[in-house]
């Protein structure tokens, strides 16, 4: 859409979504070089006269450097996976020795005073909430222009990829499925009743510990 010279481009509430340079949208302001993905198609914007222009370097890319680095109280430790908000990384309390899984939104995120002011709200009201089918936030701020929330580490593996290994075949066992069924409803349950709606189940956002196989619902964001 064309606004008073300038590109607009907006997600209609699709159910897959829209990505600007591998960011989710609803509303983006088009700049020279910025690729819009929607399904499998992809567009570079090239304004008129303009052949070529230097494609961003992804949002994940960037946030990789971030390796080593200090976040708040926490050291910045491997990368665990990459996200459509921003990339999840194992981290260290400098202060207590605690391992975390620290997420790291994408600096598109913290620009603007509207997107600042809902994370702060998210973060006031996911904070309280404790269930054992609820991974915990533990801390959130805001360091080097970047916004980040540290939660509870949960070693094992995503639905998504669990699915990927052993369920494609149809090996994956329908008890083991009712379970996790199961243990996704109860976090809901209890997030009805604090009054907080999830907007995002996907595989990709349930975790299955490997010490006792409990599914865990994260992005509560």
């Amino acid at each position: 859409e064309l606004r008073g010279g300038d590109i607009w481009v907006t997600d209609l509430a699709s159910t897959a979504g829209t990505l600007v340079n591998g960011r989710k949208i609803a509303e983006h302001l088009l700049r020279p070089g910025d690729v819009i993905r929607a399904g499998e198609t992809q567009l570079r914007f090239l304004p008129e006269g303009m052949t070529s222009a230097p494609a961003p370097a992804p949002a994940g890319e960037r946030l990789e450097n971030l390796i080593g680095q200090a976040m708040g109280n926490y050291t910045v430790g491997p990368l665990l996976a990459r996200g459509a908000s921003g990339c999840v990384f194992r981290a260290t309390d400098s202060k207590t020795g605690q391992v975390v899984a620290l997420k790291v939104l994408f600096p598109e995120l913290a620009r603007s005073d509207e997107e600042m002011q809902r994370f702060v709200r998210a973060m006031k009201t996911i904070m309280p909430l404790c269930h054992p089918n609820l991974i915990m936030l533990l801390g959130a701020g805001k360091a080097q222009g970047l916004c980040w929330m540290a939660m509870e580490l949960v070693e094992g593996e995503s639905l998504a990829q669990l699915i990927r290994r052993v369920g494609q075949d149809g090996r994956l066992d329908w008890r083991f499925a009712m379970r996790v069924g199961v243990h996704v409803t109860r976090a809901l349950n209890y997030a009805d009743q604090q009054s907080v709606l999830h907007r995002n189940i996907t595989p990709n956002n349930i975790l299955v510990r490997s010490s006792d196989q409990v599914a865990l619902l994260g992005d509560l964001m």
